[in-house]
């Protein structure tokens, strides 16, 4: 049992090297077809790990994994820094924490949401994508909260320009509101946004 563990997560560090290889392959003077191929993929990453979640809380499924991974069993992450692997999570735990909150399962989307925010708008800055318009500024406003930890802070007048997004305004009095992804924006707003933005390029 304990080589299929270690075998599985050689696997994800092999598959995890080739991801990380990917996404820094061109970080600028990227082209349009090249930069929507970015976004595409990362709009797939976010819907895939949305959907596992119906799998991993699915009873038959958490009763399989429970038989597969004996107790004790640890996940191993490879660390370039000590060349070897690092497991110090232990399954079992792991999986009894996570299935006892069900808020979990928001937090499940809502990382991965503002990774592909912050990682989206980043890479639309440094190709020289960005624009002025009202749903390009919901969006920088959108990924600086992200950079707050998920709350709209404003400085130096902010936001100076229009915000807005099918309806969603993003104004001065916001300044300091927690929890914008869930609570201002939702998941279907975020998808929309990336959407218009794609076909805007």
């Amino acid at each position: 049992m304990i080589d299929k563990l270690h075998s599985y997560w050689l696997y994800s560090r092999q598959y995890w090297s080739w991801m990380n290889k990917w996404s820094n392959y061109k970080r600028s003077n990227m082209t349009k077809p090249e930069l929507i191929e970015i976004i595409n993929r990362l709009e797939n990453n976010f819907v895939t790990s949305c959907l596992s979640i119906g799998i991993i809380n699915n009873p038959e499924i958490q009763k399989y994994y429970l038989q597969w991974l004996e107790p004790g069993s640890r996940p191993e992450f490879y660390s370039k820094s000590t060349n070897s692997f690092y497991g110090a999570y232990e399954t079992h735990n792991v999986f009894k924490d996570f299935f006892s909150n069900p808020i979990g399962n928001i937090d499940y989307m809502k990382i991965p949401a503002m990774s592909m925010i912050s990682l989206m708008y980043d890479t639309l800055k440094e190709n020289g994508f960005l624009n002025n318009t009202p749903e390009f500024e919901f969006f920088r406003h959108l990924r600086n909260a992200v950079s707050h930890g998920n709350k709209f802070i404003f400085y130096d007048g902010e936001p100076r320009r229009p915000a807005s997004f099918q309806g969603l305004v993003i104004e001065k009095k916001l300044n300091g509101k927690e929890n914008v992804i869930r609570e201002f924006v939702d998941f279907g707003d975020i998808l929309s946004l990336i959407s218009f933005i794609k076909n805007s390029l």
